[in-house]
């Protein structure tokens, strides 16, 4: 059993090498890897010879369209493999990725397998992640899906397609490929949703597989000039399912939801004045589409509330997505800095209630060297909070004079920083953490 695993690069030398070291050190190692790339002018095309080098499984393949809806087709009709896989150059595969889908490809042969992936951010020295979860329901996982219940993953409106292999002969069977637009933008979009409208049998397995970065900022989802692509995406989409005659009402529901979920997150996701002149565009596509949707916003669906309030006044929507936005940049500088504070350092909590708990649990997904709570109130010295021994201020300067001291809680922080500047801290090894 062969798999194929394509990468298309362009100028990706920042993150290319972590990548392919992720396939290099698969656990599965019957796998053709082949690097699909548009003339990248800087050093890409040289990491990738020294791989090809060192492993025959590594093949490059240039390709002048400059698409990557064309790199992933291009790819997937040269695969040797019976099963085709993406991997995107800033991102990396769990070690038993390949393995673990496999293992189901065995027994089953599904139209296509795939699982749960893990966003992830590099700050310092320490690589920062949180597990995505595609699906909301456990029956969802680790069972076999036949029929016209591969319809359901589609009720979760992700395409996430590099989580997954592809049966070869089920993609050429139905002719399934992606939109060849210009660029990289959005083009995954017709692609998922097509492979979930015609598959015949599917497999969800219930844990993350691969890692996918959020820290790129050339990344495609964070271009300001991509405005109206997945307008165009969602037109080939459109004219994909006439044309094979599959837009039942269930599939016509299915391909309203996922087209007004996009256009508001990628609305969202806009500066204010972009924002403004994709809404005209999407205004428009709301009054010529209003018979579908209104069935949809009965529903109660979170995102078509949205819209509904968006519709009523845009200018205020987008004031409140704007100042949504500087809140969540301040919450992720606080976060930064508070993971560069503790990444190398001992930590002290300071405040053993119900925020410093939740400090705790936070933390101690990836840091095991928080040594001590800290409290003003004498009547927890000496009692345990997750385990962890709560002292006084004096102990725990005693037994750990260099560590950094995290403020639980905003209510009395300026209290607590000057009480710990004059006992000593200096003032770039405290931090605090706001309460939610």
């Amino acid at each position: 059993m062969k798999i194929t695993v394509v990468v298309p690069v362009h100028n990706s030398e920042r993150y290319l090498e972590k990548c392919l070291n992720s396939l290099m050190e698969q656990t599965y190692t019957d796998i053709e890897i082949l690097c699909i790339d548009d003339y990248s002018t800087d050093s890409t095309v040289d990491i990738i010879n020294k791989y090809i080098e060192r492993d025959s499984r590594a093949v490059l393949v240039e390709d002048e369209n400059g698409s990557y809806g064309h790199k992933i087709n291009l790819g997937f009709s040269r695969a040797a493999g019976d099963y085709v896989c993406i991997l995107e150059s800033d991102d990396y595969y769990a070690r038993d990725m390949i393995e673990s889908m496999v293992a189901i490809i065995n027994i089953y042969e599904p139209d296509y397998v795939d699982g749960d992936y893990t966003h992830f951010a590099n700050i310092g020295t320490t690589e920062h992640r949180t597990r995505v979860f595609k699906y909301d329901f456990p029956d969802m996982y680790n069972y076999l899906m036949l029929g016209d219940e591969n319809l359901r993953p589609l009720y979760y409106t992700t395409a996430a397609i590099w989580t997954g292999a592809y049966n070869k002969k089920f993609l050429d069977r139905n002719s399934i490929f992606l939109n060849e637009s210009a660029g990289a933008s959005y083009q995954d979009v017709g692609f998922r949703f097509l492979v979930g409208c015609l598959a015949r049998k599917s497999y969800h397995i219930g844990k993350s597989i691969y890692y996918y970065r959020i820290d790129n900022a050339s990344s495609s989802v964070n271009d300001q000039s991509k405005i109206f692509n997945i307008v165009d995406e969602y037109k080939y989409l459109y004219l994909q399912l006439t044309k094979r005659n599959i837009l039942n009402d269930e599939v016509n529901k299915l391909y309203y939801t996922w087209k007004y979920v996009s256009f508001l997150w990628n609305l969202k996701r806009l500066s204010y004045d972009s924002a403004l002149l994709f809404w005209n565009v999407m205004a428009q596509e709301l009054k010529a589409d209003y018979k579908f949707i209104e069935s949809i916003r009965k529903t109660g669906r979170e995102e078509f509330i949205e819209i509904f309030e968006l519709t009523k006044d845009p200018v205020a929507f987008l004031n409140k997505v704007r100042l949504e936005k500087q809140m969540l940049i301040e919450e992720e500088k606080k976060e930064y800095t508070l993971a560069l504070m503790t990444q190398n350092h001992d930590v002290v909590i300071f405040g053993a209630g119900r925020c410093g708990g939740d400090l705790y649990l936070q933390l101690k997904e990836e840091k095991d060297n928080i040594r001590y709570f800290c409290d003003n109130d004498s009547s927890k010295w000496d009692t345990l909070l997750h385990g962890v021994q709560v002292c006084s201020l004096e102990k725990a300067i005693d037994d750990f004079p260099d560590a950094t001291y995290i403020i639980s809680g905003n209510r009395h922080f300026g209290d607590i920083k000057r009480q710990l500047i004059l006992s000593g801290i200096s003032e770039n090894r405290i931090n605090g953490c706001s309460e939610k």
